[in-house]
């Protein structure tokens, strides 16, 4: 009986399978329970989850960032139909949309922002958006629809929105 070849024969074996595992675990992808996860191919979202462990297919590009609830104060002053000046305070409270390709679409109108625990693009964004909304419903409302039907302006910013 040789060892010397069955020595060399075994620590051959023993390199192919640790080159294999780690392969294979170059393609293994994990996401913290509090965290989302994109799997891309070739520009297109795969898979999205929270808290997402999944195999990836070599080229596969991943993307993580917090999935967390945002919150975004604004003002906007604008008058009336009449007119007369209003000013509307508010809060906006947003997160990612789970369903579809909601992951997707937030990550391409926002990018690497999302990754802080604070996306302050983002949130200007929001911002902005909910601001502008607000301005355009109140110009095109009478001081006292705005003063009797509050909600009408709510719904229709969420509405917008």
């Amino acid at each position: 009986m040789d060892y010397g070849s069955t020595i060399v024969t075994l620590l051959f074996l023993g390199y192919i399978s640790w080159a294999a595992y780690s392969q294979a675990m170059s393609l293994w992808r994990e996401s913290k329970a509090n965290e989302w996860m994109l799997v891309l191919r070739n520009g297109e979202m795969i898979k999205s989850g929270i808290g997402l462990n999944t195999w990836i297919n070599p080229g596969d590009q991943t993307v993580k960032f917090p999935s967390l609830i945002n919150q975004v104060n604004f003002n906007a002053q604008q008058v009336t139909s009449e007119m007369q000046g209003v000013e509307v305070t508010g809060m906006l409270i947003w997160s990612v949309h789970r369903q579809g390709d909601g992951p997707f679409k937030c990550y391409k109108s926002f990018g690497k922002d999302l990754e802080s625990k604070v996306p302050v693009v983002a949130n200007e964004k929001m911002k902005a958006l909910a601001t502008s909304i607000i301005r355009d419903r109140i110009a095109n409302m009478s001081l006292d629809e705005i003063l009797k039907n509050r909600s009408k302006l709510r719904s229709g910013v969420k509405e917008e929105i």
